[in-house]
């Protein structure tokens, strides 16, 4: 495979803050869609897998926060959910 493809097909540069989902940490991760198509929007390494600008990046705010966690940006400019309790 080259830089810019993973087992599910050939991707694009994932901007954080832009309007995709970030293929190539999934794949990194084996991530799979569930039955519905869905990904999951966090890897298990807590890196939120859409652009902040995806459509449906508000479902992922809300989602984290009744879940108990909060989205911050990391100094390698990707944006990450933990606990807010600090537990995880």
């Amino acid at each position: 495979m080259s830089d810019n493809s993973t087992d599910i097909g050939p991707i694009r540069p994932f901007d954080a803050y832009g309007d995709d989902y970030d293929y190539a940490t999934a794949s990194k991760f084996k991530m799979r869609p569930d039955n519905t198509g869905h990904w999951s929007s966090r890897a298990p390494n807590g890196q939120i897998l859409k652009g902040a600008l995806h459509p449906t990046f508000y479902k992922t705010i809300i989602g984290e926060h009744e879940a108990g966690y909060t989205i911050y940006p990391d100094k390698d400019g990707k944006l990450y959910s933990h606990k807010l309790d600090g537990t995880d």
